[in-house]
C-alpha cells in the first residue's frame, strides 16, 4: 500500500519451510529477508473433560430437602460442550439437567432431594467427543424430632434414643473436663469423620460444614463449604483431644458448642445426657 504495507495469504505444506523476500528498487538495489517455519500435525484432542464435584462430599448424608450442588468442569483440548446432571434411585430417574458453568468452569445447582440413597451423576463432553462422568451416592434421612444420647463416666455402654451401643472407650475425666469418644458422637449427629494420620488430623463434615482438629493442639478450624471465599473461623477447646486406643477423646464442650446440643451433667451417676434438635 502507500506505506509499504504487504500481506498474503501463504498455503504452508507440513514440516519446514523457508520464506525468501526479495525485494528491489528503480535502481537496481536488492535486499532479502530469510525466515524459517515449521508447520506441525494438528493435535488431537484425546483429553476427556475434568468434572470435579466440590460439594456434597463422599457418603454426604441429610435431613435437608435440597442440596447445594458445587463444582467446577474444566478441559484444555477442545473446550468443554455440555455438562449433564442425572438425579436417581436405583430403579427411577428423578432428574434429568443440562447444567450451566461461568467462564472459570464453576458451576451450582440447586438439587430437591428424594428419601433415602440416590445417585448424583454428572457427565462432561468437550468438543472433540470425549466424555467423562463423575458418580456420587448421597441420602437423605427423615428428620428427627430430638435424638437423646446417654453416657457415662467409666462406662462402655450408651444409648441413642433407645438403642444400646458399646463405646470402643468409656467417657472419663481429664483435667477436670469430661471427656467423650468423638466419633461415636458426631456420628449419631449424622457428621462424617476422617482420620488423617500423617497430621494427626481429625476432619469431620456436618452439613455444609467442614471442621478440622488436630491431636495435642486446642485449635479448630471451622470453614463454609457452600461459601469457600469466606475466611475460616478458628476457635480453642478446653482441653486439647487425645488418643486412647485409637479412639479421639475430645471435650464434651467441643459437642455443645459446634454441634449446638444441649448437655445435662448428673454429678450422682456421673451421667452424661446429650440432647439434640436437628
Amino acid at each position: 500500500d502507500a506505506e509499504g504495507h504487504f500481506t498474503y495469504a501463504l498455503p504452508l505444506v507440513l514440516g519446514s519451510q523457508e520464506i525468501h523476500l526479495v525485494a528491489i528498487d528503480y535502481a537496481g538495489n536488492s535486499s532479502e529477508l530469510k525466515r524459517t517455519i515449521t508447520r506441525k500435525e494438528p493435535l488431537v484432542d484425546e483429553i476427556p473433560p475434568l468434572i470435579e464435584l466440590h460439594h456434597p462430599p463422599e457418603d454426604y448424608a441429610t435431613e435437608e430437602e435440597v442440596v447445594q450442588l458445587q463444582g467446577r468442569v474444566t478441559d484444555e483440548g477442545s473446550g468443554v460442550q455440555s455438562l449433564h446432571l442425572t438425579h436417581q434411585t436405583a430403579d427411577t430417574i428423578h432428574l434429568e439437567q443440562t447444567l450451566e458453568w461461568d467462564a472459570e468452569g464453576h458451576f451450582t445447582y440447586a438439587l430437591p432431594l428424594v428419601l433415602g440413597s440416590q445417585e448424583i451423576h454428572l457427565v462432561a463432553i468437550d468438543y472433540a467427543g470425549n466424555s467423562s462422568e463423575l458418580k456420587r451416592t448421597i441420602a437423605r434421612k427423615e428428620p428427627l424430632r430430638e435424638l437423646i444420647i446417654r453416657l457415662q463416666i467409666g462406662n462402655k455402654m450408651a444409648t441413642i434414643g433407645d438403642r444400646r451401643v458399646e463405646l470402643p472407650v468409656a467417657p472419663q475425666i481429664f483435667n477436670n473436663r469430661t471427656m467423650v469418644p468423638l466419633r461415636f458422637l458426631v456420628e449419631a449427629f449424622g457428621a462424617r469423620v476422617q482420620w488423617v494420620a500423617a497430621r494427626r488430623e481429625i476432619q469431620i463434615t456436618y452439613r455444609d460444614i467442614f471442621i478440622t482438629l488436630w491431636i495435642g493442639e486446642t485449635r479448630v478450624v471451622i470453614e463454609n463449604l457452600l461459601d469457600p471465599g469466606r475466611p475460616p473461623i478458628q476457635k480453642h477447646l478446653d482441653v486439647y483431644p487425645y488418643l486412647v486406643q485409637g479412639t479421639t477423646m475430645v471435650p464434651i464442650r467441643f459437642i455443645s458448642e459446634e454441634f449446638d446440643a444441649n448437655i445435662q451433667w448428673e454429678a450422682a451417676t456421673q451421667e452424661i445426657i446429650i440432647r439434640w434438635e436437628p
